[in-house]
């Protein structure tokens, strides 16, 4: 989502206008995202108002992330506010996000990470520096 979101900043920020910037990012894109717009674009289509279909897609998707910045887009499209701008804060905090489930996703892999180490890595390195030791003591050097 966030290279969807990426270009459909650059489209913003190059003067196009949302349903414009929103249809050239669909037409490239390939995933949930994409399709998402798709269905929004569909819907444009059919004389439904812009922030009503992205609105009712954001609805179907049921993604929280996703829903955040359809309601962030929604907004900016009613109040008039440039687009660009608020895009760059959504994918900051997108960024912010993906970074955030990395770093629990480590957290909570922290033992597993431990095992190879403690069962594998440790006892080479012992049997390595004990096993010097003990075929001098045996040949009595």
């Amino acid at each position: 989502m966030t290279a969807a979101l990426e270009m459909l900043s650059l489209c913003a920020s190059a003067g196009e206008d949302l349903v414009s910037a929103l249809t050239r990012v669909s037409a490239l894109g390939a995933g949930p995202f994409s399709v998402s717009m798709r269905d929004a674009l569909s819907q444009v289509a059919l004389g439904i108002p812009v922030t009503t279909a992205l609105e009712n897609c954001a609805r179907n998707a049921g993604v929280p992330s996703f829903t955040r910045v359809i309601e962030h887009l929604t907004a900016t499209v009613e109040r008039g506010t440039p687009i660009a701008d608020v895009l760059a804060a959504q994918i900051a905090d997108a960024r912010e996000e993906a970074k955030n489930r990395l770093v629990e996703s480590a957290g909570r892999n922290e033992v597993m990470m431990l095992i190879p180490l403690v069962f594998l890595i440790l006892p080479v390195t012992i049997a390595f520096s004990v096993f010097p030791g003990l075929i001098a003591i045996q040949s009595g050097i």
